[in-house]
């Protein structure tokens, strides 16, 4: 496997002896994000201790690691509660017209379903693509886009059987067709290298507590910095603005960055895990964890593969992801599920399948002992 210094591989998350195949869902956090928030902890417990401004500088601290993380510029960077957050603020934010559409996928997470069939009722068609053997074809896109189209939503991978789309040339039609592009990153940020500077998008979500191994309730939203004034604030407070510590001086002039979405306190306990985390996740190599999930994951295909399941998730290379969707052969899926978990196995259903999700921080042990548990519980 593509090596990773043990010193850092010992600051990821504790084994527990399980089998922990389900970062896919809801990751443990690292060691390194745990001590720092047991210091961060330790200092907001004693009087003594409280320093606001060391707070302040972690909070930015963590947004450049965060920012680095996709090689965005940390201004177009914010925290938001959560992927349904950052989406919801382009949907309640951009100018719609009646008339206009949104293109999406038919089989979407609901975080990027809900906020869009909301606007159903101010008179904004919501057109879904349907998939092809599991995958979403960029050119069955541009077939819904039309002059009305004003976003295509879409997530770097599916949450269902692991599906990357290329984000490059949907990058690329969009551009040409004059439409926005918002992005679901959660089920890849953290195991997938993603470049902003190589592949541009408008907009970008993610939730910090699945490959990026962070705190559950935090994510990061990016937006380009072109876009700023074509968002309207449905969410405003103290800190969306300029000189936001001058407390009498009211003056409604919005921050000139992304900073203007966080509207009041920062959730200093979870921003300093997810940043601790997040360099965790850059010492090592985003592209060396990516290319150890991958062996894992061809291991396990190849091995159940053999043993009669059924895979489910785009074996491509251009499709790959971290998730791995297979259907047991001639077995109860629940009861299959259950035996796996009774043998130390931790994963999900999801679809109607098994879905599997090793990090890059695991290894071939990790495989094999789930093909042990699962020749036990599948066949």
């Amino acid at each position: 496997m593509m090596e990773i210094p043990a010193e850092l591989l010992a600051e990821f998350p504790e084994r527990d002896n399980l089998v922990f195949f389900d970062h896919a869902a809801v990751s443990p956090i690292t060691r390194r994000a745990k001590k720092q928030m047991l210091e961060f902890m330790e200092k907001i417990s004693s009087p003594a201790k409280i320093n606001i401004p060391e707070f302040a500088e972690q909070v930015e601290k963590a947004r450049s690691q965060c920012a680095a993380l996709i090689n965005a510029d940390p201004g177009s960077v914010c925290f938001v509660r959560s992927t349904s957050h950052g989406i919801s603020l382009v949907a309640s934010g951009l100018k719609w017209r009646t008339g206009d559409n949104i293109v999406t996928y038919n089989r979407e997470f609901p975080a990027n379903i809900y906020p869009w069939m909301n606007l159903i009722k101010k008179g904004i068609e919501l057109r879904m693509v349907r998939e092809r053997d599991g995958k979403i074809m960029v050119e069955d896109i541009e077939k819904l886009i039309n002059s009305r189209t004003r976003l295509v939503a879409v997530s770097l991978v599916q949450f269902t059987n692991g599906f990357r789309i290329d984000l490059n040339a949907l990058g690329q039609l969009c551009r040409q067709k004059n439409v926005l592009l918002l992005v679901d990153a959660i089920q890849g940020l953290g195991i997938i290298p993603f470049n902003l500077q190589e592949t541009p998008v408008d907009f970008l979500a993610a939730d910090g507590h699945k490959w990026l191994l962070s705190p559950e309730g935090l994510g990061i939203f990016y937006i380009k910095p072109a876009l700023l004034n074509q968002l309207d604030l449905s969410i405003i407070g103290w800190n969306s603005v300029q000189n936001p510590q001058e407390y009498l001086n009211y003056r409604l002039e919005l921050r000139p960055d992304a900073r203007r979405f966080e509207e009041g306190s920062y959730n200093n306990l979870s921003i300093i895990g997810l940043g601790a985390s997040v360099s965790l996740l850059l010492d090592a190599g985003v592209d060396k964890l990516f290319a150890r999930s991958l062996e894992i994951i061809s291991l396990l295909a190849e091995e159940m593969g053999k043993m009669g399941a059924k895979i489910l998730s785009p074996m491509e290379p251009e499709n790959r992801s971290a998730i791995l969707s297979v259907a047991p052969a001639n077995q109860d899926l629940k009861a299959v599920y259950r035996k796996l978990r009774e043998r130390g196995v931790v994963c999900s259903v999801r679809a109607g399948a098994l879905r599997l999700s090793p990090h890059g921080y695991q290894d071939i042990a990790d495989a094999e002992k789930f093909l042990a548990a699962w020749k036990e519980a599948a066949l």
